[in-house]
Protein backbone atom coordinates (compact mmCIF):
# COMPACT_ATOMS: atom_id res chain seq x y z
CA UNK A 1 0.00 0.00 0.00
CA UNK A 2 1.19 3.52 -0.71
CA UNK A 3 1.56 5.89 2.21
CA UNK A 4 -0.87 8.43 0.71
CA UNK A 5 -3.51 5.70 0.32
CA UNK A 6 -3.07 4.77 3.98
CA UNK A 7 -3.39 8.40 5.09
CA UNK A 8 -6.64 8.64 3.10
CA UNK A 9 -7.86 5.33 4.54
CA UNK A 10 -7.41 6.46 8.15
CA UNK A 11 -8.99 9.85 7.41
CA UNK A 12 -6.01 11.98 8.46
CA UNK A 13 -6.63 15.58 7.29
CA UNK A 14 -4.20 16.89 4.71
CA UNK A 15 -3.93 20.32 6.25
CA UNK A 16 -2.01 23.12 4.63
CA UNK A 17 1.01 24.12 6.69
CA UNK A 18 0.92 27.72 7.86
CA UNK A 19 3.78 29.70 9.35
CA UNK A 20 2.46 29.98 12.92
CA UNK A 21 4.72 27.32 14.47
CA UNK A 22 8.46 26.82 14.49
CA UNK A 23 8.27 23.30 13.03
CA UNK A 24 5.80 24.49 10.39
CA UNK A 25 8.25 27.19 9.32
CA UNK A 26 11.05 24.61 8.97
CA UNK A 27 8.93 22.52 6.61
CA UNK A 28 7.85 25.59 4.65
CA UNK A 29 11.53 26.52 4.16
CA UNK A 30 11.89 23.15 2.41
CA UNK A 31 8.84 23.98 0.25
CA UNK A 32 6.80 21.27 1.99
CA UNK A 33 3.30 22.72 2.03
CA UNK A 34 0.94 20.10 3.51
CA UNK A 35 0.89 17.66 6.41
CA UNK A 36 0.82 14.67 4.06
CA UNK A 37 3.83 16.01 2.15
CA UNK A 38 5.69 16.42 5.46
CA UNK A 39 4.81 12.87 6.50
CA UNK A 40 5.96 11.49 3.16
CA UNK A 41 9.19 13.51 3.30
CA UNK A 42 10.07 12.21 6.78
CA UNK A 43 9.01 8.66 5.86
CA UNK A 44 11.43 8.63 2.89
CA UNK A 45 14.40 9.70 5.02
CA UNK A 46 16.70 6.79 5.85
CA UNK A 47 16.52 5.16 9.25
CA UNK A 48 19.39 6.30 11.44
CA UNK A 49 20.03 8.04 14.71
CA UNK A 50 20.75 11.74 14.59
CA UNK A 51 23.77 13.27 16.32
CA UNK A 52 21.70 14.47 19.28
CA UNK A 53 18.89 12.01 20.02
CA UNK A 54 17.08 14.63 22.14
CA UNK A 55 16.75 17.12 19.26
CA UNK A 56 14.25 15.73 16.78
CA UNK A 57 14.64 18.84 14.58
CA UNK A 58 18.04 17.51 13.47
CA UNK A 59 16.19 15.13 11.18
CA UNK A 60 15.69 17.98 8.74
CA UNK A 61 19.42 18.87 8.66
CA UNK A 62 20.93 15.39 8.91
CA UNK A 63 18.30 13.83 6.62
CA UNK A 64 17.86 10.68 8.72
CA UNK A 65 15.98 9.66 11.83
CA UNK A 66 14.97 6.85 14.15
CA UNK A 67 11.40 6.05 15.11
CA UNK A 68 11.25 8.40 18.09
CA UNK A 69 12.63 11.44 16.27
CA UNK A 70 10.69 10.93 13.03
CA UNK A 71 7.39 10.56 14.86
CA UNK A 72 8.09 13.37 17.37
CA UNK A 73 8.74 15.77 14.49
CA UNK A 74 5.47 14.90 12.73
CA UNK A 75 3.51 14.90 16.02
CA UNK A 76 4.79 18.41 16.74
CA UNK A 77 3.84 19.60 13.26
CA UNK A 78 0.36 18.09 13.68
CA UNK A 79 0.01 19.81 17.04
CA UNK A 80 0.83 23.15 15.41
CA UNK A 81 -1.90 22.39 12.85
CA UNK A 82 -4.39 21.42 15.60
CA UNK A 83 -4.60 17.81 14.41
CA UNK A 84 -4.81 15.17 17.18
CA UNK A 85 -1.98 12.96 15.94
CA UNK A 86 -0.46 11.50 19.09
CA UNK A 87 3.06 10.27 19.68
CA UNK A 88 2.78 6.76 21.13
CA UNK A 89 5.22 4.32 22.68
CA UNK A 90 4.83 0.55 22.54
CA UNK A 91 6.84 -2.17 24.19
CA UNK A 92 7.02 -5.48 22.36
CA UNK A 93 9.15 -8.59 22.33
CA UNK A 94 11.80 -8.56 19.64
CA UNK A 95 12.31 -12.10 18.37
CA UNK A 96 14.15 -13.75 15.52
CA UNK A 97 10.74 -14.19 13.89
CA UNK A 98 9.78 -10.51 13.80
CA UNK A 99 13.39 -9.27 13.34
CA UNK A 100 15.49 -12.01 11.69
CA UNK A 101 18.65 -9.86 11.77
CA UNK A 102 18.91 -10.24 15.56
CA UNK A 103 18.77 -14.05 15.53
CA UNK A 104 22.56 -14.40 15.95
CA UNK A 105 22.59 -12.08 18.96
CA UNK A 106 19.65 -13.84 20.61
CA UNK A 107 21.28 -17.20 19.92
CA UNK A 108 24.64 -16.09 21.33
CA UNK A 109 23.01 -15.12 24.63
CA UNK A 110 20.54 -18.04 24.63
CA UNK A 111 17.51 -15.73 24.53
CA UNK A 112 14.16 -16.22 22.84
CA UNK A 113 13.35 -12.50 22.86
CA UNK A 114 14.24 -9.12 24.31
CA UNK A 115 11.89 -6.23 25.12
CA UNK A 116 12.04 -3.36 22.67
CA UNK A 117 10.48 0.10 22.67
CA UNK A 118 9.03 1.57 19.49
CA UNK A 119 7.48 4.99 18.83
CA UNK A 120 4.73 5.56 16.29
CA UNK A 121 1.75 7.87 15.80
CA UNK A 122 -1.89 7.32 16.57
CA UNK A 123 -4.82 9.09 14.90
CA UNK A 124 -8.17 8.16 16.43
CA UNK A 125 -7.89 4.36 16.65
CA UNK A 126 -5.44 4.06 13.75
CA UNK A 127 -1.68 3.72 13.95
CA UNK A 128 0.86 5.35 11.65
CA UNK A 129 4.43 4.08 11.53
CA UNK A 130 6.79 5.90 9.14
CA UNK A 131 10.05 4.55 10.55
CA UNK A 132 11.41 2.56 7.62
CA UNK A 133 11.38 3.97 4.07
CA UNK A 134 11.24 0.54 2.40
CA UNK A 135 8.16 -0.54 4.35
CA UNK A 136 4.70 -0.60 2.83
CA UNK A 137 3.08 -1.45 6.18
CA UNK A 138 2.17 1.73 8.05
CA UNK A 139 0.10 0.22 10.84
CA UNK A 140 2.16 -0.71 13.87
CA UNK A 141 0.87 -4.12 14.92
CA UNK A 142 3.36 -5.54 17.41
CA UNK A 143 1.92 -6.26 20.83
CA UNK A 144 3.54 -7.18 24.09
CA UNK A 145 3.54 -10.96 24.15
CA UNK A 146 4.31 -12.39 27.56
CA UNK A 147 4.47 -16.16 28.03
Amino acid sequence: MLLIDYLKEIGLPNSIIDSHGSVSRLFLKKNILTLWDAIEYVYKLPYGRTTNRENYLQILDEKRGACSAKHALIATLAEELFIPLKLTLAIFLLTSKNMPKIAPILGHYHLDAIPEAHCYLKYNNNTLDITFPASSEFSFNFVLNVN
